[in-house]
């Protein structure tokens, strides 16, 4: 009874909580209230990537991670008919004039890290609408076949996840790799067994998250070459003139750092480098630059605030939801709304998503 009731719970709450948002955007779309909650405001969407709906890796994507194309269509065509859809650099420059006009509502999409799928999927969307996105990149990404390494872990699983586990059994008995790091991926398979593909790499992310990236890579590495699995290294983040041809259509492009780091983890000069550095990377080419940061996973505070003052930006984003007043209160802490395609699919999820409500809520 025990084990019965420790597999069907989290499905049972996953299907009353969808059916709940099902509800609330019905409610909203009938109402229309969300819209009047949104007078005098900025809602600033985050995403990160848009996959194709046939995507074969959506199984195994962290919800949070991905839109499918059809769903960014209809979100950005909704927005389109119920905001006024400004930039990054049009909020930078409000904010000196004493901030935009209270009884307008205003709507800003940005995306998150540079994924190729940005130019390939969203961008000809946003050009057909007009929209000016910006995307904070991580410059040293860019023009590479380099991975996060919390992709790696998707693709490892999405290819060996039974295997993997034994590995790991194999690697802690020979004691060859990092303890610590093996046993919390084997934990995460273990407690994910029988559950969604996307669910053990959302379980091995949140608990690696704590370890350094270089022992991280090493210890993924060490899993892969028994399976006989190649570490990926096609192409996932723009490059350089992909970014240029966005530009042109009025795509702009801040910083998310060179390399993704989370910036409390790192020493002062570490951490002023990855600043500094991926402005530098910006300042090159024909790239339509905003004097904008996005912090990475969030993480910040205020040693880390006040160093992306001083490295030259004007605004900074984070992974806070919420939303902006026409004149943000901190233009260096500024909410924004992740949208992912399980709490968005279709207009009236989209539209109770951005009422703030399924959040207050935890649907």
């Amino acid at each position: 009874m025990g084990a019965f009731y420790t597999l069907r719970a989290p499905a049972v709450k996953k299907s009353l909580n969808s059916n709940l948002r099902a509800l609330g955007g019905w409610m909203c779309g009938i109402s229309g209230a969300h819209r009047a909650l949104h007078r005098g405001k900025v809602v600033i969407l985050m995403y990160h990537r848009v996959l194709r709906d046939d995507d074969e890796a959506i199984p195994h994507m962290q919800p949070g991670m991905y839109v499918t194309e059809s769903s960014f269509e209809r979100q950005m065509g909704y927005v389109s008919a119920n905001y006024e859809v400004i930039s990054v650099a049009d909020l930078i420059l409000s904010l000196d004039k004493g901030g935009l006009d209270p009884g307008k509502r205003y709507c800003i999409v940005t995306f998150d890290d540079g994924w190729r799928d940005n130019f390939l999927h969203a961008y000809p969307v946003m050009k057909r609408r007009g929209i000016q996105a910006t995307i904070f990149l991580t410059t040293g990404f860019i023009g590479t076949g380099k991975w996060f390494w919390h992709e790696k872990a998707r693709y490892l699983f999405m290819h060996g996840r039974n295997d993997a586990a034994r590995i790991c059994r194999e690697l802690l008995a020979s004691g060859k790799a990092s303890g610590d790091i093996i046993s919390s991926v084997l934990g995460a398979i273990e407690d994910t067994e029988g559950a969604e593909g996307h669910a053990v790499t959302d379980a091995v992310v949140e608990r690696l998250k704590a370890f350094g990236e270089t022992s991280i890579e090493d210890s993924l590495k060490r899993i892969y070459e028994p399976l006989g699995l190649r570490a990926p290294d096609d192409r996932v983040f723009l490059n350089w003139h992909e970014v240029e041809e966005m530009s042109k259509s009025g795509i702009s492009f801040g910083s998310h750092t060179r390399t993704h780091r989370l910036l409390t983890t790192l020493a002062p000069g570490e951490a002023r480098e990855e600043l500094e550095g991926s402005l530098r990377d910006l300042s090159g080419g024909k790239i339509n630059r905003v004097p904008a940061f996005c912090y990475p996973n969030g993480n910040l505070d205020d040693g880390i605030v006040k160093m992306v003052k001083e490295c030259g930006y004007l605004a900074a984003f984070t992974t806070s939801f919420g939303f902006e007043d026409a004149l943000p209160e901190d233009p260096f802490r500024m909410k924004r709304i992740g949208v992912h395609n399980d709490v968005s699919s279709s207009i009236p999820l989209f539209a109770f998503h951005l009422s703030g409500l399924r959040h207050k809520l935890r649907l």
